[in-house]
């Protein structure tokens, strides 16, 4: 019998063609391994849902819709820098999702290789396996991480259940969330990082290839995100070369379903986009000042440029944070 690999979703109706783009990618793209969908519905339309029924059966795959739940009478929601708060459903994932491992796959991502070599790895008695996140200083701060420790982009996870079970992992979220009012800027990657600090195992970037793991190296990396541990050279070519998960995260310049896209993997998307029939609007976006001329100087700047200009307003900022 083959091993089947569980993988879970969030979207609502804005967001269900770009999660579409995903489950195709990741469909089209398994080897010899079924795989189970789960489809977190937060106001997916039928025809969305119908969508999706054609293209997992397609596949002769399965994908399980299960509905949201009403996330304002289960916790405090905190104020969000975005007004997107169905990303708490992730921390709900234990009494939601009917499986003991997970691994969860946020809409804004292409998958293009095989999952099992994550969905094989010893979680012992750990909460999470996740990507260390390409974040400054500060945000890290706010979830209680120093300067070199571990804090992980909430994107990609391989999340085991049931150890979340067994530690009542829900219940201390909501503790959390509960002590820590005011406005959270990575909202559940926050109280993901905070509540299970030193029970997550950090996977290689190939797993969630952030943007800065694409544009920049590691000494670069150390210098704008102000740590000493994110992966070497050599794991981030690796990852480059051989990326197994692609996530258009962070800035919408970034998003190549917004016109003007700099992302530096952007075809890929656009290629997986005409594949999978799912033709997507380009929208516009309008930018802060201070987002536009970083962008300007991505685009159109040497790296020697953009890296002290982005290190001194993290610097800037952490003054005015912390004064």
């Amino acid at each position: 019998m083959q091993e089947r690999v569980e993988v879970v979703y969030i979207s609502d109706e804005k967001f269900i063609k770009i999660t579409s783009i995903s489950i195709y990618s990741l469909l089209s793209n398994r080897e010899n391994y079924n795989i189970k969908v789960w489809l977190i519905d937060n106001g997916i339309s039928s025809e969305g849902k119908q969508n999706l029924k054609k293209l997992s059966e397609e596949f002769g795959q399965e994908i399980v819709f299960v509905s949201a739940i009403n996330l304002k009478k289960s916790f405090f929601i905190p104020e969000t820098v975005c007004s997107n708060i169905s990303v708490y459903h992730k921390l709900l994932l234990a009494s939601t999702i009917d499986s003991d491992k997970i691994i969860y796959i946020d809409g804004d991502t292409i998958v293009l290789t095989s999952l099992y070599d994550i969905w094989s790895m010893d979680m012992t008695d750990k909460y999470i396996a996740g990507v260390k996140d390409t974040t400054g200083l500060i945000e890290r701060a706010e979830a209680g991480i120093g300067k070199d420790e571990l804090y992980i982009n909430s994107g990609v996870m391989l999340c085991n259940l049931k150890q979340w079970r067994e530690d009542r992992l829900e219940k201390k979220y909501i503790k959390y969330m509960n002590e820590h009012t005011g406005k959270y800027i990575f909202r559940d990657q926050r109280v993901i990082n905070a509540v299970c600090k030193n029970k997550i195992i950090q996977i290689e970037p190939c797993y969630n290839l952030l943007p800065d793991y694409i544009r920049f190296n590691y000494k670069e990396n150390c210098i704008l995100h102000q740590s000493s541990i994110f992966y070497n050279d050599i794991i981030l070519e690796n990852a480059r070369k051989n990326p197994c998960i692609i996530h258009y995260a962070g800035r919408a310049y970034n998003r190549p379903w917004y016109r003007k896209c700099i992302h530096p993997m952007k075809n890929i998307f656009e290629e997986y986009e005409k594949k999978s029939g799912y033709f997507l609007e380009k929208e516009k976006y309008k930018l802060k000042k201070k987002i536009w001329i970083e962008k300007i100087l991505i685009q159109y700047f040497p790296k020697i440029l953009y890296i002290p200009t982005a290190r001194i307003n993290n610097i800037l900022k952490k003054i005015i944070k912390f004064q």
